[in-house]
């Protein structure tokens, strides 16, 4: 590959998403199928290192210090997955090393001091805490800088794989390999990448569980790896160092330029939403607006966006006062008679008139002419309950169940159906209801109901009459709130006294009209401008793909 073409390669995949991922990943494919760096044809080719191996396998079991001088079969041409230059071989591991395992160190054997016990987490994090040997043990156990290890057991993805060991004496666990490479036939970097390459059979041919798995020593052993020249092997491990320094300077770059990003994006809804005046406001808007690109490069972050619209929103700042509008007193006289209506009527249950909120609890100033409330005071807010265990109706007809945000399809179609005398004992909503999760993982999840239901334990529902679209967008501005009233950190959930006591403040209704048309126009424009990011980060993904893919065939 010429130094121009991976000029090429490195310019149009680097920026895509993961696109210093790929080129890690491309680089080692290269390296392992000789397109890396150019042959030369005065190397000693791998034919000569495969019989130095076998004359001083030979010598190490009459010295005996190896137990048997067994040679496994050929690698045959089905076991090949890529071609290799001429000059190369494919050889298997147990051939060419041998692979002494770790000991067992108990746990009452672990010190606080003497030399440093190599687990499996030791070698994929440089973080992960050591535990340590303060006796003596045999030899074989011992690690040295520069030594091959192969870690053989765990969790698919993080655990296998080879890695060379390069952070002073110390003494090895069980389940990793150290590799003595016989007649120095491997450079040991190079002998890394190779294993590597195989990963995915290593572990396709790995026993065990789900979430722990484990390859035998002889499967181990039986893997076909590629074995170039040794005057090769070192060029290619000089051509992947500086590609990966390459690419740590990459990373380091994205990640300074994300940063610088992030304060950009953060100090401007910072202004957004702390504008004092209508002129001051619309010029920070302008300027997020006219410089969305830079500030939002990726999808996830018009996120903070829809954040900040509802935070002005509910803040009164979305949208100017009117002098002339009616007054939210008003507005709440008229939810009062109306609930006493409903009470009067037997359609609610109780005439609750909870506490006022104090100044303590207020998280924001808003307008004059606005009241802060407290949700239960201008909503009906119903938990919902488990049906019976005889509720349910498999002849395909019946009430739909909504149980959490898996069944917030606006489609009825396809939830568990509930017999049609459960409905009597069991919470209903309507379309046009909120609806609230309020346990579990997924508490704080908001929806707005698209069709009469039977809500179970892990929803609430949340109707508020003509307040419904404001307060649906209040709720989703406060989530995270609500969840920090709620009780469990493993298993959260939240209560009706939790919802019911939640502050909202309240704008003159023609207001609370003009926001949420202001607002549903935003969300509109923010779900334009992700799908255009997004459409622009899938071109990318593919563009990089295909220079990848290209640059792999070459």
């Amino acid at each position: 590959m010429t130094p121009e073409t991976l000029h090429r390669l490195f310019e149009v995949v680097a920026d895509a998403p993961g696109g210093v991922q790929r080129l890690r990943e491309l680089i080692l494919q290269l390296a392992v199928r000789g397109k890396l760096v150019p042959q030369d044809p005065n190397d000693e080719p791998a034919s000569a290192l495969l019989e130095r191996i076998e004359e001083e396998k030979r010598r190490f079991y009459e010295e005996g210090k190896i137990r048997k001088l067994e040679k496994l079969p050929p690698v045959g041409p089905d076991e090949v997955p890529f071609e290799v230059p001429e000059g190369w071989v494919w050889v298997r591991i147990g051939d060419v090393m041998d692979l002494v395992n770790g000991r067992a160190f108990k746990p009452s054997e672990w010190s606080t001091n003497g030399l440093r016990i190599v687990r499996i987490q030791n070698l994929n994090d440089e973080n992960a805490p050591f535990n340590y040997c303060d006796f003596q043990v045999d030899e074989k156990y011992h690690v040295r800088d520069g030594d091959l290890l192969i870690s053989w057991s765990g969790t698919p993805g993080t655990s296998f794989g080879a890695f060379v060991w390069r952070r002073g004496p110390a003494v090895l666990n069980q389940h990793i390999f150290r590799c003595e490479i016989f007649a120095g036939a491997f450079d040991h970097d190079f002998a890394r990448i190779a294993i590597n390459a195989r990963l995915d059979e290593m572990i396709e041919q790995a026993h065990g569980g789900v979430g722990l798995r484990h390859i035998t020593k002889g499967k181990l052993e039986a893997l076909a790896i590629v074995l170039p020249p040794l005057g090769e092997q070192h060029r290619i491990v000089a051509k992947v160092d500086e590609l990966m320094t390459l690419c740590d300077e990459l990373e380091e770059r994205q990640r300074r330029r994300a940063e610088k990003r992030v304060s950009l994006n953060r100090s401007a809804l910072h202004h957004l939403t702390t504008a004092t005046d209508d002129a001051e406001l619309a010029r920070h808007w302008r300027r997020i607006r006219d410089h969305f690109d830079v500030l939002y490069e990726v999808p996830e972050t018009v996120a903070e966006m829809r954040q900040a619209i509802l935070q002005l929103a509910v803040r009164g700042k979305l949208v100017p006062q009117d002098p002339n509008d009616e007054p939210a007193s008003v507005l709440l006289d008229r939810i009062e008679e109306e609930k006493r209506r409903l009470y009067n009527e037997g359609k609610i249950r109780k005439l609750e008139k909870l506490p006022p909120v104090g100044p303590d609890e207020v998280p924001f100033e808003v307008p004059e002419g606005w009241r802060w409330m407290r949700l239960g005071d201008i909503g009906l807010i119903e938990m919902g309950n488990s049906p019976p265990g005889t509720s349910y109706n498999t002849a395909g007809e019946g009430v739909p169940l909504i149980n959490g945000p898996s069944e917030f399809s606006p489609d009825p179609l396809g939830h568990t159906l509930l017999s049609q005398y459960t409905t009597e004992l069991t919470k209903l909503c309507r379309p046009g209801d909120l609806l609230i999760c309020v346990r579990g993982a997924t508490t704080g999840r908001t929806n707005i109901a698209a069709f009469e239901a039977c809500i179970g334990r892990g929803v609430a529902l949340i109707r508020a009459g003509e307040l419904q679209s404001y307060v649906n967008w209040y709720v989703v501005s406060r989530r995270h709130d609500i969840l920090s009233m709620g009780s469990g950190s493993t298993f959260p959930s939240i209560s009706y006294r939790h919802l019911a006591e939640l502050p909202i403040p309240i704008p003159p209704l023609p207001e609370q009209h003009r926001i949420v048309a202001k607002v549903d126009r935003l969300m509109a424009l923010c779900d334009e401008l992700e799908t255009k990011l997004t459409a622009s980060r899938t071109k990318a993904e593919c563009l990089a793909a295909s220079v990848v893919h290209e640059m792999s065939a070459v």
